[in-house]
């Protein structure tokens, strides 16, 4: 009985918390990140709340954790298998399964940003670039402010 309730209770909680996620997010889709510095490993979560990862690069001497969420929108089997691939740090793997999240969406800013990470992530610098570059112009307005967060790592790494 005490396990029923509990379980009742995580979903009042999770379906208040996704509803609350849901008004925040863009129209059509959303998605939420951030970086802090940690020295944390990376962590899948797959619930109704959506799938995210959270993916260590490393910078300045340090470590800076970025999260990758994709909530309010059902993500493709692509985009899935990304967040699982950046869930174990394969890279390569991430990098393709985004690449291919994107050819089904090529308007989600969401993807892009996923793929900017992963290749940030593996060192392809040029091509995390061209993903937050993207994801920004998808978003339009102030941009997408966790690409222009990447776009900042990337600047400081160039000593720009």
């Amino acid at each position: 009985m005490k396990s029923k309730i509990l379980y009742s209770l995580g979903l009042a909680a999770l379906f208040l918390s996704s509803a609350a996620e849901c008004a925040t997010n863009e129209p059509g889709g959303g998605s939420s990140g951030g970086a802090k510095a940690t020295n944390g490993g990376n962590k899948l979560t797959d619930n109704f709340k959506g799938y995210e990862a959270r993916v260590d690069i490393p910078f300045e001497g340090e470590t800076a954790e970025v999260l990758v969420k994709f909530t309010g929108f059902a993500a493709n089997a692509h985009a899935k298998a990304g967040i699982s691939a950046l869930q174990i740090k394969d890279w390569a793997t991430a990098k393709s399964e985004f690449t291919q999240a994107i050819v089904a969406k090529p308007n989600s800013t969401p993807y892009h940003f996923a793929l900017g990470v992963a290749a940030e992530a593996s060192g392809d610098f040029a091509l995390a670039r061209k993903e937050y570059v993207e994801a920004n112009r998808i978003k339009g307005g102030g941009g997408h402010a966790e690409s222009l967060s990447g776009l900042k790592r990337l600047d400081a790494r160039q000593g720009k």
